[in-house]
């Protein structure tokens, strides 16, 4: 295919989007062993203090200068105070913008997850990446200049933008196909109570679309 258009929602500015950040969410299970914490604490293997050493350990993957965001997000350990708690569970999110970013923070996760700080523990580690980083290419970016320009002429100019949000278009360009997001309404606060849109951008977003397609045909006439 020549170029996909994906139809999420665009970025403040208003903006398409150009780039989106690849997505990971892992989960982790750590095993320790059960035991009465008041009359046999010796015997138990407390895997809630080794899940806070292995959540220090991922929070310290973050690079802000890389643009890599990485969230431990939810923990359950433990069934009762006094009982020393054997399994604790946790679920970490990853935001990454280049692939040999992803190959690290995979690299890392397996290393935490092997290292035991805690003797006695054990750990296990599922999930991972299922959106690759969205990286524009020299083909995405000259039809993005394009649909700029289309953009200017019918009254609603937009700028470019990147987001640490993924769509489709992260699969698309992963896919090798030019890529070009963010083509939906504008708007604001996703995800929450307080999600808007500007209600004049519904048509001027569609012109926009409606005009660069149109161009797109007539350059294949």
């Amino acid at each position: 295919h020549d170029l996909a258009l994906v139809l999420e929602p665009g970025r403040p500015g208003p903006a398409i989007t150009i780039r989106r950040k690849g997505v990971g969410i892992f989960r982790m299970t750590i095993l320790g062993n059960e035991a009465h914490a008041g009359a046999e604490p010796e015997n138990g293997v407390n895997s809630i203090v080794e899940a806070a050493h292995k959540i220090l350990a991922i929070q310290a993957l973050n690079d802000w200068d890389a643009g890599t965001i990485v969230t431990p997000g939810v923990v359950h350990g433990g069934t009762k105070p006094y009982v020393v708690p054997g399994r604790t569970d946790l679920e970490v999110d990853c935001r990454v913008a280049t692939l040999a970013e992803r190959d690290r923070i995979v690299a890392a996760m397996q290393a935490i997850t092997a290292h035991a700080t805690v003797p006695g523990t054990s750990a296990t580690l599922t999930g991972g990446f299922h959106r690759p980083p969205m990286e524009a290419s020299e083909t995405a970016l000259a039809h993005v200049a394009r649909m700029r320009e289309i953009a200017a002429e019918v009254g609603y100019p937009l700028g470019a933008a990147s987001t640490g949000g993924a769509s489709d278009g992260n699969l698309t360009a992963d896919a090798g196909t030019p890529t070009i997001d963010g083509l939906g309404v504008q708007g604001g606060r996703a995800h929450s109570p307080e999600e808007w849109i500007e209600i004049a951008s519904l048509e001027a977003k569609c012109r926009v679309l409606a005009c660069f397609l149109a161009d797109l045909a007539s350059a294949k006439r």
